[in-house]
């Protein structure tokens, strides 16, 4: 199963661990959340190593449907249900602060990851009243959010919810340069931490600090990158078609749309909402 993102992109390989040693910190996993994790504690002067298993960004990262965004699912109208509005609000800052974080990162380093800026959906099929629900609860939270009956999908909706100004991008070209900035070991596999020491099939890794980058697999699975302000990466594992199409998941429900002469979908469990981006379902 071939993700459409390593058949384009391929990453320097690196050195796996040289024997024991001590370091300020330890980020285990090189995918987006470690990499990005390492290069700001290396911002911040903290001497860190990354250590991975394989290969960088051979995990979930590689297999992301690569939206960075704000929008996950029908969320703002239970957090606010349950939390209240400033928790909400809080809740999209942090996200909307990191899409711009993401931006300048690639702006200011000059990475050609296609990075583009672009609207995201959540539609259904079926259901109009929630969506309409989480519209106005989102711009509560204050992002740039509205119903819509219509999107550039080939297929009637019952609704759909915008989200203005979010993003996608080619996230192995982004990590393959952000991996530049710090320190990676691959080949290296974690057994066991113990107080400050971190054991590996390659020797001890003693550090003050030790970090585990973390996904959490929720329908497509979604990549949390706290360290970059919470911005979510959603992703899923991918296949690819003999029409050339590449596919999220494998139950019916599925959606297809060309992206630069490609197609892709993503299934979001028994629920009847998808999300989509301008020029591509995801």
């Amino acid at each position: 199963m071939e993700s459409i993102w390593t058949a384009e992109t391929k990453i320097r390989e690196r050195e796996a661990l040289p024997g024991d040693m001590e370091v300020d910190a330890v980020v285990i996993g090189a995918g987006m959340a470690g990499v990005l994790s390492a290069y700001y504690l290396h911002k911040e002067g903290v001497r860190t190593v990354v250590l991975e298993a394989d290969r960088i960004g051979s995990g979930q990262t590689k297999n992301t449907t690569a939206k960075i965004t704000s929008q996950h699912g029908l969320l703002y109208d239970r957090i606010i249900q349950t939390m209240g509005t400033r928790k909400a609000f809080a809740y999209a800052w942090a996200n909307e602060e990191a899409i711009d974080e993401y931006e300048r990162l690639i702006l200011e380093k000059g990475i050609d990851c296609d990075f583009t800026r672009c609207p995201s959906y959540l539609y259904s099929r079926t259901k109009e009243n929630p969506l309409r629900r989480e519209a106005v609860a989102a711009a509560k939270a204050g992002i740039n959010a509205s119903f819509e009956t219509e999107c550039e999908l080939p297929f009637a909706v019952a609704g759909a919810v915008r989200f203005e100004k979010q993003a996608r991008f080619d996230p192995l070209k982004f990590l393959a340069a952000m991996a530049e900035e710090v320190t990676v070991y691959e080949k290296t596999r974690v057994h066991r931490v113990v107080d400050n020491r971190v054991e590996t099939d390659r020797g001890c890794v003693t550090a003050r600090h030790i970090r585990l980058p973390f996904s959490v697999c929720q329908c497509t699975g979604l990549l949390f990158c706290a360290d970059v302000s919470g911005a979510q990466l959603c992703g899923g594992a991918g296949r690819r078609r003999e029409d050339g199409r590449h596919v999220y998941g494998n139950r019916p429900g599925q959606a297809f749309f060309p992206v630069a002469g490609r197609s892709a979908a993503a299934w979001r469990g028994q629920a009847p909402y998808r999300s989509k981006q301008e020029g591509r379902t995801v």
